[in-house]
């Protein structure tokens, strides 16, 4: 019985951190700093994700995210808006770093605190 008892409480903490860690994530976040960025990139509860630049002459794309471990998310795009024609790009992975920032390619995503204004593209 204690044994039981002592898996059903594993079961319960792993499955209470997880979701820490996942509600931790969801929130909008900026490129350079939130006060006046480039780049916003907002992680949804509902695993979708937004994405917009005004660099390289401005784009924007939507799609699913899913969480791979404790430092990694999968990105899968699965609409893109732009000036420039652009292929659909592959599935890609972004790092969680230790101070629960967001490392995309180069850039790293500083989470915002502040409720952000977005102009909807077309």
């Amino acid at each position: 019985m204690i044994k039981h008892y002592f898996i059903y409480l594993l079961v319960i903490s792993s499955i209470s951190k997880g979701g820490n860690l996942l509600d931790s994530l969801h929130g909008n976040y900026c490129f350079p700093d939130c006060k006046k960025f480039n780049s916003i990139f907002i992680l949804s509860p509902d695993n979708t994700f937004n994405f917009r630049t005004t660099l390289y002459g401005g784009n924007a794309r939507w799609g699913s995210w899913e969480l791979l471990g404790d430092d990694k998310i999968k990105l899968k795009t699965m609409k893109i808006f732009s000036e420039k024609s652009y292929q659909m790009p592959p599935e890609e992975i972004i790092y969680i770093t230790p101070g629960k920032e967001l490392k995309i390619g180069e850039n790293l995503y500083v989470k915002n605190t502040e409720l952000v204004k977005l102009e909807r593209y077309r």
